[in-house]
């Protein structure tokens, strides 16, 4: 009877202890403070609490979700996590993650082989470590946070779709093999603030180098860097591949051409030009295709006499200005279209485009962080793609000329601002005699005594700034 019993109690205990077992490994703690839990029927990893990740390996101590690795397609990290540990997430599938403004430090190893295919690194990352995104393929869209100062030895070895990086104007140093063979790597831009770049940071195998043409530098002193002749026990240890050595644009600022043709290493491109012109000098303008950055905005040469406004620099621009012509090496050229991904997560709460405007490309503003006003003194809509602003719209305001009113509040994307109200044209007079009234500029920057026509910009006493357009 005792026997009878035992069994029928431990018949009834296995699955209760087998639903036990497996809520355990689905959840457990990952540092001081931490706990991580995966759902199964959402996929969804989720750091939760308020403290520092424990650092793992790929070998002896992998994180306490590896086993889901290939399955987890969504992570969300509470916003007191601290700090993201060393190889936390290799090798999984999510295309995409959210870090919230708390973390401060991501660990060696963290994105190993991942499948992200974009990013935002939050401000207060200083330092980005060795291998941090090493082997990310997919990874398309890198986002660089104004607080970083260095970039690790191999941070994006590998990362073979990143198309352009900017880097921030704090870094001081790049790493060896920071970029190894990110075989679609078009395009470069370096602040003045770099002083260090290790060997083969932009090269890669023969076979697997990256196609790198343009080539910004904002350094006015150029310092050495490995150049196309320099090997160490038989290994080259260029900066640059030969093949970009060869054919890239180097694009130095005004005044410093000569420096860098004498500079050990930067002496080795085939083309170096001044502020982005295909020839350096007065009035010779440049070629369609040239690259070239006034007040931190990248334009692109078009035809006829017009440029793209293909980024900004910065990712926190917080107010963005688009001028109507922007002048280069003496020509003047018309702003005519902004580029697709051109603001893409850049921090904005307010944004002008001229009348100029005939064309805004996919994801131009999307995922800018804080919109609240769009001024477009377009009379004509720009053929706008539709994807163009992200959902920050829908609580932002839209401020165009009033006779297009109602067509914008007809268009997609236009009509999915929160509301569209006509620009005030009127007030002229008043901002003249108001005290608080400390500069007017156009909208090409060009300091005004008084308001002119067309797009005027007011700073005042407190700080702000108004738009008034002139008729």
């Amino acid at each position: 009877m005792n026997k009878l019993i035992f069994t029928t109690f431990f018949l009834f205990l296995m699955p209760l202890l087998n639903c036990m077992a497996q809520s355990d490994l689905h959840s457990g703690t990952c540092g001081w403070g931490l706990t991580w839990t995966y759902s199964e029927e959402t996929k969804t990893l989720t750091i939760s609490g308020a403290g520092d990740m424990s650092d793992y390996d790929r070998k002896n101590k992998t994180a306490p979700w590896y086993n889901f690795r290939r399955d987890i397609q969504n992570i969300i990290i509470g916003p007191e996590v601290y700090s993201i540990g060393e190889c936390a997430f290799v090798d999984v599938s999510t295309d995409s993650i959210a870090i919230p403004n708390s973390v401060a430090r991501i660990g060696k190893w963290a994105f190993f082989s991942s499948e992200l295919k974009s990013l935002t690194i939050p401000l207060g990352i200083t330092t980005l470590e060795e291998s941090t995104f090493n082997g990310c393929r997919s990874l398309s869209k890198i986002n660089l946070p104004n607080t970083l100062t260095s970039i690790g030895d191999k941070a994006f070895y590998k990362c073979k779709s990143i198309i352009s990086i900017d880097i921030p104007n704090k870094v001081t140093s790049i790493g060896e093999f920071a970029f190894w063979e990110c075989t679609s790597l078009t395009s470069v831009t370096i602040p003045n603030s770099v002083t260090k770049i290790g060997y083969n940071a932009f090269d890669g195998d023969v076979d697997n180098t990256p196609i790198i043409q343009t080539i910004i530098s904002l350094i006015e002193n150029p310092f050495e860097i490995g150049g196309r002749a320099l090997y160490e026990d038989n290994e080259y240890r260029g900066v640059f591949s030969r093949k970009t050595f060869d054919n890239a644009k180097l694009y130095v600022p005004n005044g410093t051409i000569d420096r860098y043709k004498a500079t050990n290493g930067w002496k080795d491109f085939n083309n170096i030009v001044e502020a982005g012109g295909s020839e350096p000098g007065p009035n010779s303008g440049g070629e369609v295709g040239d690259v070239f950055e006034i007040d931190g905005l990248k334009y692109e040469i078009c035809e006829s006499n017009t440029v793209s406004l293909i980024s900004g620099f910065s990712k926190f621009l917080c107010d963005v200005v688009i001028p109507d012509q922007v002048t280069f090496n003496g020509v003047p050229y018309s702003v005519t279209a902004i580029g697709d991904y051109a603001f893409e997560c850049c921090y904005i709460y307010s944004i002008t485009i001229p009348n100029s405007v005939r064309y805004i490309g996919s994801s131009a503003f999307k995922d800018c962080g804080g919109l609240i006003d769009v001024y477009c003194y377009a009379e004509t809509i720009p053929e706008t793609n539709r994807n163009a602003f992200g959902s920050d719209v829908l609580n932002a305001t839209l401020h165009v000329p009033e006779s297009p009113v109602s067509t914008y509040n007809n268009t997609e994307p236009w009509c999915y601002f929160k509301e569209i109200v006509p620009l005030d044209g009127s007030g002229v007079q008043a901002l003249e005699a108001d005290n608080s009234v400390i500069q007017i500029n156009s909208i090409r920057g060009e300091r005004l005594e008084t308001p002119s026509k067309g797009i005027n910009i007011i700073k005042m006493k407190d700080g702000t700034t108004k738009k008034v357009l002139v008729k």
